[in-house]
Parts: structure tokens; C-alpha cells; sequence
């Protein structure tokens, strides 16, 4: 077998180093900041209680790269770390548009302990603008928050038809639920078959609310045949 020529060897070893400084070059050229540089950064999605100037200062401060560089993983992160941020997702779209995709955190009750709690239960922290002040309060113990605010949905659920409305909802360290209507009625499921007390009140609640005032008032339907009825503002 013939052996490679000294030429051969010098001219495959030279295209080698060509091949070799081109990629390398390819390289410094794409990740420089200058070269396909991030033109603008679009945000979508519906803001309720952030404002899109916030973002823009969070994403300002990130930026750190071109389009293939940026870190869109890491600009996620830090956008989540806003409160009312609950979910962000970056894509990029050439030749040089990043697409913010924001999913605002959105209050349904007060966790009176503090914060607020998103559809799933999940408390996060107030900042910045405050939310309407009749939104539903419940109280408990931590890690309660979710159960609690499914436990508000099956009572409003019984409450709608009577017209009635649940503003707090509480349940104590030995589980036992306490319901405030809008008018002030205060009602004690207890912890045993709570619904079903309070279905059970609720069939007799359009009589009962026209001889009693519904105001002020508190029931309690802890009693296997019955419930007992007193004022708020006894001693």
C-alpha cells in the first residue's frame, strides 16, 4: 500500500485548520451580542393587576445575549419571581422578536393569615395593586388553603339558590368549618358531615328568615335534629 505523500499530508492538515478557524469563527460571530441581536421583546397576555412597564424593567435587566444566547430559561425564572406572575413562557421568533407569553395570578379569596390565593389554592404574596376588597376571606391552618377553598365552592353552591352569599369561610385547628353570609348570618357546620347540616338548614331557611332577623345572627347546626339560634351580640 502506498504511503501518503508529504504534500497530501500538509494539504489535508491545512484544510483541517481551515475547517477548524471557520467553525471557530461561525462561533464568535453567533454569539456575539452585536450579530443577531434581540430587536424587540413582545408581551402577551392579560393584565389585570401588573402593569406591562414592570415586566419590562424585569426583562431589561435580563437581557444579556443575542437571540441564540439569551438565556429564555432564566428570563422565565425571573419573571415568575413577580408576584402576579403565575406563569411565563419565552419563544423566540426571527429574525429577532422574543415572545413573552404572561399568565397573571388571579385572586379568588383572602387568606386572612396573609396573601392571597389563585384558582388552585396556591397562595401568593400582595404587591403592588390590591385586589377588591369583597373578595371571599378564609382562615386555617397552612397547607389547608387548597381543601378550604374547595370546601367554599360546595357551599356557595348551596347558598346560590337561597340567595345568599359566603363571605368567610373558617376552619379551626381541630377542623371544625364556621360560614359568614354577606347579611351577617354566622353559621357552625362543625367538622361531621358539614353539607349535609347545612342542606338540611337550608330547607328550612325561607321560613326561619321570616320570623327571625337575618342579620347579626348566629346558628349553630351541630345538633342531629335540629339548631339552635342566637345573636352575635350576645355576651
Amino acid at each position: 500500500m502506498a504511503r501518503p505523500s508529504a504534500t497530501g499530508l500538509v494539504m489535508r492538515l491545512a484544510g483541517a485548520a481551515a475547517m477548524l478557524a471557520l467553525a471557530v469563527g461561525g462561533s464568535l460571530w453567533l454569539t456575539n451580542p452585536a450579530n443577531l441581536p434581540i430587536r424587540q421583546v413582545a408581551l402577551h397576555g392579560t393584565l389585570h393587576y401588573l402593569h406591562p412597564i414592570q415586566l419590562q424593567e424585569i426583562v431589561a435587566g435580563a437581557l444579556a445575549g443575542n437571540m441564540l444566547t439569551q438565556d429564555l430559561d432564566g428570563l422565565e425564572q425571573r419573571l415568575e419571581q413577580s408576584a402576579w406572575v403565575q406563569r411565563a413562557r419565552i419563544r423566540r421568533h426571527w429574525p429577532g422578536t422574543l415572545r413573552i407569553e404572561v399568565v397573571e395570578q388571579i385572586p379568588v379569596a383572602r387568606w386572612e393569615a396573609g396573601g392571597l390565593l389563585n384558582e388552585r389554592g396556591e397562595r401568593f404574596a400582595m404587591r403592588g395593586q390590591q385586589p377588591e376588597p369583597s373578595l371571599l376571606r378564609i382562615a386555617g391552618m397552612p397547607g389547608r388553603e387548597a381543601v378550604l377553598l374547595g370546601y367554599a365552592e360546595q357551599i356557595r353552591t348551596l347558598l346560590a339558590p337561597y340567595g345568599l352569599r359566603l363571605v368567610r369561610l373558617e376552619e379551626t385547628k381541630f377542623r371544625s368549618l364556621h360560614l359568614t353570609t354577606l347579611s351577617g348570618m354566622r353559621l357552625t357546620l362543625g367538622r361531621v358531615r358539614p353539607f349535609e347540616r347545612l342542606a338540611r338548614w337550608l330547607r328550612y331557611y325561607e321560613a326561619y328568615a321570616r320570623t327571625a332577623p337575618a342579620s347579626d345572627t348566629t346558628i349553630d347546626l351541630r345538633y342531629p335534629n335540629g339548631f339552635a339560634v342566637g345573636s352575635a351580640t350576645e355576651s
